[in-house]
């Protein structure tokens, strides 16, 4: 058998619209996905107990990989498989504690594989109708579309229609056969075991055309040293291959193993690493700026809010269970009045915390969301074209809301770990100006969308031990809350002082204020209490909660000064370590 070596950061790429607003969107709008589903993740884990001993997971499974599907699935100069899509598996696995031993077959042969269970999964699978029997899918990792390849010099066609009466070539059980197929493109259709037979017998003048993705046929095109294959601008609009891994149907502990594995991979940007080995700097084939408001408006937004309902109604099944199992531990054991009284005050503290995410997720996550949906939808209108002043406004808007939704979701992360117990809390002696600069970068796009002057008078030497992630979460929670409630052109100072062993953070601003009797309902979830900021900003009273459980669980205390009109100060304090070390400052 031949193989084709590819090597990694090859210079082919396809026209693109580069814009840098949209790209930032894109990414931004997939962590937020990420995080949501690692925070369902987690809430699963929690509602569904591991099995015991029956059908354990392997730590060790088998998968297979295609020969010549350039950059995804290749053979090196040694033999072995390799490519983006075997490398981001490996990866995605490793994550988990899988080891994968990867064999090499046709396409049409390694599928059929994976149904009859032969082999375990399969890295690079399009996700068509056609293979929903036979395959269970993790979310998708990939998107591209095809293009048609004919002979240089072709001119009879032109339009997808032309292709009627045509003699077309795809590989053998690809997502393209099945495409053509459904879709009813051609009279005559002809297949091979792989890609690389389909495009020496294209050049050869057996077929006039062949349909695969554009980024494979043009590597393909390449490696193979066809001078005489050009790809046509046709589009199909109902043939976009959304790739993914695959497990054989009903696999599922294997499945969620591996959809864990992806989230790990793209949330610490391993993922973003492999595409840039395999593609260079340069994405290869990036969606055009059309199809990432597409993928906003009709993908990730519905898919957050199917999400979020999937959540409520588990939520709600559990505590139904828990209330049941309450019952009748209480009617058995015929406890105690005061252990009665105990267990009713935790159920009533679930509920309440229940119902404060139902809150956030019927309100704060669904308003940001409209406005981002009616933003796009004004973009992607024709009937009167924007100024690229107004488009980069609305740009702008899209990206402030979209940094705001994915700092609450990652506080509603942080916040449901604490509250189930799996936060680790690891203290260490840490430099506060350090912690304090990091937050203070973080918070200064917003604070320079009203204008608002942040002054930072920490001492330099002060150190104290503290968990590092929970201390800066503490110092941009309460940089944000300044930010919300003061107005435009206002200052916001963050200072410090030690005294006697104990260090104290004050972040004080010059806005709105808070009335006196309003302020002891700041940090009690019972209580709903949640004002809109100077720029009618909304706010769920979530970010205050985690920085006093963050404070109190360092063994420190927090308070509000506030005067109506004139300014907030938020105090907190941390025992010092080592107490204040001039000798420490460079």
């Amino acid at each position: 058998m031949q193989h084709s070596f590819i090597s990694k950061q090859n210079d082919i790429t396809t026209p693109v619209e580069d814009k840098q607003g949209s790209q930032n969107i894109f990414r931004l709008v997939l962590k937020i996905v990420v995080i949501w589903f690692s925070f369902l993740i987690i809430v699963q884990g929690q509602i569904v107990p591991p099995a015991d001993s029956v059908n354990k997971l392997k730590t060790k499974i088998l998968i297979a990989s295609e020969p010549d599907y350039p950059p995804y699935c290749i053979v090196d100069q040694n033999g072995k498989a390799d490519g983006f899509a075997i490398e981001l598996f490996k990866e995605s696995a490793k994550a988990v504690g899988i080891e994968v031993e990867v064999k090499i077959g046709v396409w049409s042969q390694i599928k059929q594989d994976l149904a009859e269970g032969r082999i375990d999964a399969l890295p690079l699978v399009g996700r068509t109708p056609e293979r929903e029997s036979k395959f269970d899918f993790t979310f998708s990792y990939l998107t591209l579309h095809g293009a048609v390849f004919v002979r240089e010099g072709t001119t009879n066609i032109r339009t997808q229609s032309d292709l009627k009466n045509k003699s077309i070539i795809v590989m053998k059980g690809d997502n393209a056969e099945e495409f053509v197929r459904r879709e009813n493109i051609s009279n005559y259709i002809f297949t091979t075991n792989t890609f690389r037979e389909a495009f020496e017998q294209l050049a050869s003048g057996e077929y006039d055309a062949l349909i695969t993705q554009r980024v494979t046929g043009l590597k393909l095109i390449e490696s193979l040293n066809i001078k005489s294959v050009i790809a046509l601008d046709i589009q199909f609009p109902n043939y976009s291959q959304d790739f993914c891994f695959a497990v054989k149907k009903g696999n599922l502990k294997l499945l969620s193993r591996l959809n864990e594995g992806l989230s790990i991979v793209i949330a610490n940007r391993k993922y973003d690493q492999i595409h840039e080995e395999w593609f260079g700097p340069a994405i290869k084939e990036r969606v055009s700026f059309n199809d990432i408001l597409e993928i906003v408006v009709y993908t990730v937004i519905p898919l957050l809010f199917i999400l979020s309902i999937v959540f409520i109604v588990v939520l709600r099944l559990q505590v139904k269970k828990r209330t049941k199992s309450l019952e009748v531990e209480i009617s058995e054991r015929k406890q105690a009045e005061i252990i009665i009284q105990d267990q009713n005050e935790q159920l009533q503290a679930h509920n309440i915390t229940k119902d404060k995410i139902f809150s956030i997720i019927a309100h704060d996550l669904k308003n940001p969301f409209q406005s981002i949906k009616g933003a796009l939808k004004l973009l992607l209108s024709n009937e009167e074209p924007l100024e690229e002043e107004d488009k980069n406004s609305l740009l702008n808007n899209i990206l402030s809301t979209s940094e705001k939704t994915y700092f609450l979701l990652e506080n509603l992360l942080l916040w449901s770990r604490q509250q189930m117990g799996k936060m680790d809390f690891n203290p260490e002696r840490i430099k506060l100006i350090e912690a304090v600069l990091t937050s203070v970068d973080l918070s200064k796009h917003l604070a320079s969308l009203k204008n608002i002057t942040l002054i930072n008078k920490v001492e330099e030497g002060i150190y104290l031990s503290a968990d590092r992630n929970m201390l800066e979460t503490v110092i941009r929670n309460l940089l944000g809350n300044a930010i919300k409630f003061t107005n435009e052109n206002g200052i916001i100072e963050i200072s410090s002082k030690s005294i006697n062993e104990i260090i104290e953070v004050v972040v004080a601003d010059d806005g709105v204020g808070i009335e006196e009797k309003n302020i002891d309902k700041l940090f009690q979830i019972e209580q709903s209490f949640s004002i809109h900021g100077t720029n009618s900003e909304t706010g769920t009273g979530l970010g205050l909660m985690l920085c006093k459980e963050f404070i109190e669980k360092h063994g420190g205390k927090i308070w509000v000064e506030s005067e109506v009109g004139k300014g907030t100060a938020i105090h907190f304090t941390i025992p010092n370590s080592s107490g204040h070390n001039p000798s420490a400052v460079m």
